[in-house]
C-alpha cells in the first residue's frame, strides 16, 4: 500500500473529477476486499466511504440500495426476509463469512465480479437497475452483458434500484461450495409464480460462478412456462438447463462436474 495514493473526495462531483482528470490508474475503493486479495496492485484509489452511499430505502414502487451498503447490512435488513420469499436474505447469507460480509459492499459485489458475486444474479432475477454518478441507468441485463468495469469506464456506481411490483413472487437461492464459507463452485436462483400446486406459471432462472458473468436461462424458462412438474418434465428441463449453460475454466473442478451440480441444484430448488 505504500505505493498507492488514496484520494478522499468530499462529494461525488469531486470523485468524478479525480477519476476523469488523473493521469494515473485510479479505481473507486468500496469495501476493500479486492485490495486485500491483490495488495501489490500499483493503482491509486478514490475512497467512497463518507459520500452517503450506505443506505437501504423502500417505498411502494422501488427498493433502493446505496452502493456502499455492505452485504452484512443487506442480510440484517428486516425487509430482506419479507420480499420475494426472503430471496435477498438467502442470497446475501451465501456470500463469504460474517466478517467479510461486513466489508463487501453491494457496489463492489456487482462491479468487481468474483465467484462469490451472487448479488449480480439476484439483480438479473429481479430486473434491477444500476445507477451511476453520471446519471446513467443500466438494466441488469445490460450491466452484466460484459465485464461491468468495461461498461462503467470512468464512472461510479452509486445505487441499485429494484422494482417492488412483483415482491410477492417466490424466490429461492442456493450455493454449492466445498465448505460453508468457501468460494462457491456455483450458485443458482429462481423466481417464480405458481398457477396451482404443481404448475409454474412463470419462472426466471439464473446462475453465478459458471463464468465470471451471471447467466440467465431463457430457453429453459420458456420450456417450463405453464408446465406441470412431473418427473419426466423435470428430467427434460434439467437436460435443457445443462445444455444451455456456458461454463468457463475453473482450476478447482472440471466443466462437466459443474454441469452435473447445476442440474442437481436446479432439481433441489424447484417447488
Amino acid at each position: 500500500m505504500s505505493n498507492n495514493t488514496i484520494y478522499l473526495p468530499k462529494n461525488l462531483s469531486e470523485a468524478l473529477k479525480i477519476l476523469n482528470n488523473s493521469k494515473e490508474k485510479v479505481l473507486p475503493l468500496a469495501g476493500g476486499t479486492t485490495l486485500l486479495l491483490n495488495p501489490t496492485e500499483k493503482f491509486s484509489y478514490i475512497e467512497l466511504d463518507g459520500l452517503n452511499l450506505d443506505y437501504i430505502k423502500s417505498d411502494k414502487n422501488n427498493l433502493s440500495i446505496g452502493a456502499m451498503t455492505t452485504i452484512g447490512q443487506l442480510a440484517a435488513w428486516p425487509q430482506s426476509a419479507r420480499y420475494w420469499n426472503g430471496l435477498i436474505r438467502e442470497c446475501t447469507l451465501t456470500i463469504a463469512s460474517t466478517p467479510n460480509r461486513n466489508m463487501i459492499t453491494a457496489g463492489g459485489n456487482i462491479v468487481g465480479l468474483r465467484p462469490w458475486s451472487a448479488l449480480a444474479g439476484v439483480l438479473l432475477l429481479l430486473d434491477g437497475k444500476i445507477i451511476t454518478a453520471r446519471g446513467k441507468n443500466y438494466t441488469a441485463k445490460e450491466f452484466f452483458s460484459k465485464l461491468p468495469k468495461t461498461i462503467l469506464g470512468k464512472n461510479i456506481v452509486t445505487k441499485i434500484r429494484i422494482p417492488l411490483n412483483d415482491k410477492d413472487l417466490i424466490g429461492k437461492w442456493k450455493k454449492f461450495s466445498l465448505t460453508e464459507t468457501d468460494y462457491p463452485i456455483l450458485s443458482m436462483g429462481i423466481l417464480y409464480k405458481l398457477k396451482n400446486k404443481n404448475t409454474i406459471e412463470n419462472i426466471k432462472i439464473v446462475a453465478t460462478g459458471l463464468t465470471i458473468l451471471p447467466q440467465r436461462f431463457i430457453k429453459t424458462e420458456r420450456m417450463l412456462k405453464n408446465k406441470q412438474l412431473t418427473d419426466n418434465i423435470i428430467k427434460l428441463l434439467t437436460k435443457s438447463l445443462q445444455n444451455e449453460a456456458v461454463i468457463g475454466a475453473d482450476i478447482r473442478v472440471a466443466a462437466e462436474y459443474k454441469r452435473e451440480i447445476l442440474g442437481a441444484i436446479f432439481k433441489d430448488i424447484l417447488p
